[in-house]
């Protein structure tokens, strides 16, 4: 009976070695390059300016914009005023304005969607300078009245200045006299209207009422004298 022949036995830690010697031959330097050198000092990545995406198409103001007259087809409710952008989103709109005005051409709509984020600031001299905007619109193109007239009703109904705004609005109401933001705008500013001419009554009446005690204070001093 032939016994089977014994094959050699390799141990596991020779042949891991042998595999090590290999690839170093074939291939220098490929195990090397697995981590790194410490030494060696890495660039960082380059920088990138952020810019707010949201910004980049007018809908970030809440606008639906005609494609043919590059201004908004629907008008916001004076709610949409006192939604404030954030500064870099703001920063981003006055930048775009400043590139095109440095190069002697700044499109209706760049000037229109600076002047409504200026509109929207909480910052009284950003909407006077974004109803400044809205009025040269106003005066240098004929075809888009119908927006700005709405829109400085919402600037000057924000700032406080209601007769203006009402002037405006009433304009905008001549023509579209379903307008149902222009309508929603007119009980606002007839509303705040009223509002402070209670306060103002309210005012008047408290100094009408010290006047008068001070002048009891006062005649009663002297007749005791």
């Amino acid at each position: 009976m032939t016994c089977p022949r014994q094959v050699p036995r390799v141990r596991h830690q020779q042949v891991v070695e042998e595999v090590v010697v290999t690839e170093k031959a074939h291939f220098p330097g490929r195990l090397e390059r697995t981590h790194p050198d410490p030494a060696v000092p890495r660039l960082p990545p380059p920088f990138r300016r952020h810019t707010p995406r949201s910004l980049i198409h007018p809908h970030a103001l809440n606008l639906k914009i005609n494609k043919r007259t590059k201004m908004p087809t629907e008008l916001p409710y004076a709610a949409d005023a006192e939604e404030s952008l954030s500064f870099d989103e703001l920063e981003v709109l006055r930048l775009q304005y400043q590139k095109e005005l440095s190069q002697s051409h700044v499109t209706v709509q760049t000037k229109f969607n600076y002047a409504w984020g200026l509109v929207k600031s909480p910052m009284r001299e950003h909407q006077v300078e974004g109803v400044r905007l809205l009025q040269e619109i106003y005066r240098a193109e004929p075809a888009r009245r119908r927006e700005c007239l709405y829109y400085l009703a919402l600037g000057h109904y924000k700032m406080g200045n209601y007769e203006e705004a009402r002037r405006f609005n009433a304009l905008l109401l001549d023509k579209e006299p379903s307008n149902l933001q222009a309508q929603s705008l007119a009980s606002l500013i007839d509303q705040r209207v009223t509002q402070e001419g209670y306060i103002g009554m309210a005012i008047v009446g408290g100094v009408a009422a010290l006047s008068t005690l001070a002048l009891a204070t006062i005649i009663r001093r002297a007749s005791r004298k």
